[in-house]
């Protein structure tokens, strides 16, 4: 595949993850859901721009293939289908209201879902094609984004990747969805 241009932003490709669903696993297509619905059972309660877009739900993923419920990995929240074969992972922290509750523990937990994800996702050798973008954005309330940001980028000083982005809904929105 070729390497991404440097400021190339890739978008939402509606269809995509219900594709890379089906062609994964029979038992995917019910795992994917309305990203509006999504952030709803994750506790966000204002007003979005989401409408039809889709992600495949990794927890609920997850539990369709597991034969095992007790080898049960951490995830993040769900994966977006974005255009040229990527995907995005994202995580959603609506319940957190106060950045002091973002810790260094909580940036490692994200990391390890991160990891875990991506080892699900390319589990399969037919997905060697799909490549999974190095950022992965974390959604939190719109009033700690801004704290959060800094303490993420103490958090993960000198570190490569994983690249942890916070983000609000609508910034999400503006960057991958219009």
């Amino acid at each position: 595949m070729p390497a991404k241009k440097k400021n190339e932003q890739f978008k939402y490709e509606a269809g995509g993850i219900e594709r890379f669903a089906e062609s994964y696993h029979p038992s995917l297509e019910n795992c994917v859901k309305r990203l509006d619905d999504m952030l709803k059972q994750e506790g966000y309660t204002k007003q979005n721009a989401f409408k039809n877009e889709t992600a495949l739900n990794l927890d609920e993923a997850e539990t369709a293939l597991s034969t095992r419920k007790k080898n049960k990995s951490m995830t993040v929240d769900w994966v977006i289908f974005l255009n040229k074969g990527h995907l995005l992972l994202s995580e959603a922290k609506f319940h957190i209201k106060n950045a002091r509750n973002v810790d260094e523990g909580f940036f490692h937990e994200i990391e390890r879902k991160v990891s875990s994800s991506k080892s699900i996702i390319l589990k399969e050798d037919n997905f060697l094609n799909l490549h999974i973008e190095k950022t992965t954005v974390v959604l939190f309330q719109e009033e700690i984004v801004e704290q959060c940001v800094n303490r993420f980028r103490r958090f993960a000083a000198g570190k490569p990747e994983p690249e942890l982005k916070p983000s609000n809904v609508e910034d999400f929105y503006q960057n991958y969805f219009t």
